[in-house]
């Protein structure tokens, strides 16, 4: 049996969409492999929310303590050789607080730790606020481009 020229022009056009479809179907799931990949490994960037309910924390003293910042906001308080601490999972406030004798800051949070070097580096923190021994708590190590600064642990 000889198919008519109608008949041949209907299966190819069938077959034609088929594979249009086909290798439209596979390109838009290999585009959206690669959008996966990708975003799967850029860093994923903490933004606080607006109106962050805080701990509040009012007129108390703290003396010798590691202090929490994280989510927490001290009002009227009294820090006597403190070692603030924040791993960057909330916000924080400090008002109208006293910070007396050695004070330094402590965060597992490496992003956080080169920050503070970094601020340090262009002079922007007070010296007595960098602490070595406080930075390599978390098990961070200054990187050697920055080997210049000096940083010195309270006596």
């Amino acid at each position: 049996m000889i198919e008519s020229p109608k008949e041949t022009s209907s299966v190819l056009s069938i077959s034609k969409m088929k594979a249009i479809f086909i290798t439209l179907s596979m390109a838009i799931s290999l585009i959206l492999s690669i959008i996966g990949f990708f975003s799967s490994y850029q860093p994923k960037i903490l933004h606080f929310p607006k109106d962050y309910k805080f701990t509040e924390v009012r007129d108390h003293v703290f003396i010798n303590e590691t202090i929490p910042l994280d989510g927490t906001d001290y009002e009227h308080c009294q820090f006597v050789n403190v070692k603030f601490s924040w791993a960057g999972t909330a916000p924080f406030s400090l008002k109208y607080n006293e910070i007396k004798g050695d004070y330094g800051i402590v965060s597992n949070n490496d992003a956080i730790n080169v920050t503070i070097e970094l601020l340090a580096s262009f002079g922007l923190l007070k010296e007595d606020i960098l602490k070595m021994a406080m930075l390599q708590s978390s098990g961070y190590k200054p990187l050697p481009d920055f080997a210049t600064n000096t940083f010195v642990p309270a006596q």
